[in-house]
């Protein structure tokens, strides 16, 4: 016993209208027309961020010299008129061309310091005719 009873299928009368073609060519077309302005107008803004994204790096480029420039002026060495010296050559010291350079040794390290101090190259004690113990200080276990 089953408490629904079946019905019989109500029939639904579709109306066909007739197919209107120009109403569906004239969608199409406004259609086409709006993805067309919308991908012109997408277009342009990518066009405009190119430009502003240049217009940054550009900036960002100018800024980054000159902050490097100032960087520079700031710890180049002037004259007493306060013109710039002119820059250091590359020199034969290891010590003068990098102070925290490695694998030095005691007689580059006294010849940095006689040649900073304006005096001339002492022997070193490699050169013929030099006692290492007599060198002031120079330690000799090091093995230099």
């Amino acid at each position: 016993m089953w408490p629904f009873t079946k019905r019989a299928p109500v029939e639904v009368q579709q109306y066909q209208q007739p197919p209107n073609l120009e109403g569906m060519a004239a969608l199409g077309e406004a259609f086409a027309r709006t993805l067309a302005a919308s991908i012109e107008g997408n277009a342009k803004i990518a066009g405009v961020f190119s430009q502003f994204i240049g217009q940054m790096a550009e900036l960002s480029t100018r800024q980054a010299a000159r902050v490097l420039g100032q960087r520079s002026a700031s710890t180049r060495a002037r004259n007493p008129k306060g013109k710039f010296l002119p820059k250091k050559k590359a020199s034969d010291c290891p010590l003068c061309d990098n102070p925290m350079a490695r694998n030095v040794t005691i007689a580059i390290i006294n010849a940095h310091r006689s040649h900073e101090a304006g005096v001339e190259e002492a022997p070193g004690p490699d050169a013929p005719g030099s006692d290492p113990s007599l060198t002031p200080g120079v330690p000799t276990e090091l093995g230099n």
